[in-house]
């Protein structure tokens, strides 16, 4: 009980990361838009966009990976990853 117990957690924060990152993604998509458009007087947006797209990646190399401090349960089949 203990153990699907452990992989439903992980499988429910594998989706919590992948949701995340689809956020994440309309985010820096809004940013780089902002950017292009020159609306950053004080120069900060190049500094968040580039904080975004190193979180994208960390959480996507969490994914990937895994990570044994916060085990995301990522089903086998080739067609789901």
């Amino acid at each position: 009980t203990l153990l699907i117990s452990w992989q439903l957690e992980g499988a429910a924060a594998a989706i919590n990361d992948a949701g995340s990152q689809r956020m994440r993604s309309y985010r820096i998509g809004y940013l780089l838009e902002r950017f292009t458009q020159g609306s950053d007087p004080q120069n900060t947006l190049s500094s968040e966009i580039h904080a975004e797209m190193a979180l994208f990646e960390r959480v996507q190399t969490g994914l990937e990976r895994g990570d044994p401090l916060r085990p995301l349960f990522m089903p086998r089949d080739e067609a789901i990853r």
